[in-house]
């Protein structure tokens, strides 16, 4: 099989992280071959996009690679086709966008922190200077950015006044749990609480339109923070779910197409 050969170093790596993805997830034990399961079935759904829209499938270590199978995903008859596979295609089509955003995560991670270490930074001085731009200041449905170079990395960008303003909006509370409380930062006086970008900007190659918006921004405590990222499956799930619910109707409005399933998938949760 052409594909097989073609893609055979991402599908080995793919399969180790479904491996990987799965004890993690406490779904197998350490022997399981469902990552081998997983990298087969993302082969066949290569070959049977090629075979629907007869063009050549391309790249497959990319998002645009995991939009192209979902439009598989989204046929007719893909419902009873997976059916009749145990949900594997399914399944393996979530653990997909699980490893595309892993991967991407590992390069975002950097402006993450370098974002999170300026906002703490921050004196009332500079506070107040933002707070008086961010009257100024529009960011509704721009296009996705180009990546930036800092220290041999490349990320996207993120505005400070986006941010500042979720802290804002939140009045420095972290939106997991509104009475869990902090420190009083030194710089502001304020409660510390750090952003995190719902939608993970390691996605942003998924979609058109940025995700640096301020309803895409929550802000949380250094703990609830950790959860999101390192918490236990189902600790991780809730969360998530959580904070979805409570901003769900806004991200239309920013022409981003987001779901609990979608974004579940781009957090591991799978």
């Amino acid at each position: 099989m052409r594909n097989k050969e073609r893609y055979f170093s991402i599908l080995q790596d793919y399969r180790a992280f479904a491996e990987k993805l799965s004890v993690e997830n406490g779904k197998v034990k350490k022997t399981s071959s469902k990552g081998a399961h997983y990298a087969r079935f993302l082969l066949y759904l290569t070959v049977l996009y090629e075979e629907i829209f007869q063009e050549d499938f391309g790249p497959l270590d990319s998002f645009v690679a995991l939009k192209k199978i979902m439009v598989v995903e989204n046929l007719k008859d893909f419902t009873t086709f997976n059916r009749e596979e145990h949900n594997f295609y399914s399944a393996t089509i979530n653990c997909f966008s699980a490893y595309l955003t892993r991967k991407q995560t590992r390069k975002e991670e950097f402006a993450d922190d370098r974002l999170n270490f300026n906002l703490a930074s921050l004196t009332v001085a500079d506070e107040i200077l933002i707070s008086e731009e961010i009257k100024e200041f529009q960011v509704d449905n721009l296009e996705r950015p180009k990546k930036i170079l800092y220290q041999k990395n490349e990320s996207y960008p993120r505005s400070p006044h986006v941010s500042y303003l979720a802290k804002i909006r939140s009045n420095w509370s972290c939106e997991l749990n509104r009475r869990h409380r902090t420190f009083i930062s030194q710089a502001d006086g304020k409660n510390f609480v750090e952003v995190h970008h719902l939608v993970p900007m390691a996605v942003q190659d998924y979609y058109q339109y940025t995700l640096d918006f301020t309803d895409n921004v929550i802000t949380l405590c250094p703990n609830c923070h950790r959860l999101v990222h390192l918490g236990s499956y189902q600790e991780r799930a809730t969360a998530i779910t959580k904070l979805l619910k409570d901003r769900e109707t806004t991200y239309q409005q920013h022409g981003i197409e987001i779901n609990q399933k979608l974004l579940l998938s781009f957090y591991g949760v799978v």
